[in-house]
């Protein structure tokens, strides 16, 4: 019978997964996903930002299009002079 059914003892006892587990994995998951996610977000929000002001008026729309593009120029130039090539 050992020919058709493998050994005639019992497999060993596998350990038990739980919460720790779950969690972990999910906590994997979130990290991966974070900063995509918080660029998602706030480009969404900042585009709303800039749709609510220019319904305000025009030259608040246009302000927070300049506070915008002065982030990315800073950002920017922060990315340059942080991260040099060898």
């Amino acid at each position: 019978m050992g020919m058709y059914y493998g050994r005639s003892e019992p497999p060993p006892e596998e350990e038990k997964s739980g919460c720790r587990d779950v969690w972990l994995l999910t906590r994997a998951a979130f990290a991966i996903l974070l900063i995509p996610l918080g660029i998602l977000f706030g480009a969404i929000i900042a585009f709303s930002l800039v749709v609510f002001l220019f319904s305000r008026a025009t030259i608040l729309g246009l302000l927070g299009i300049a506070l915008i593009a002065a982030l990315i120029y800073v950002y920017a130039r922060w990315e340059r002079h942080h991260f040099r090539p060898p």
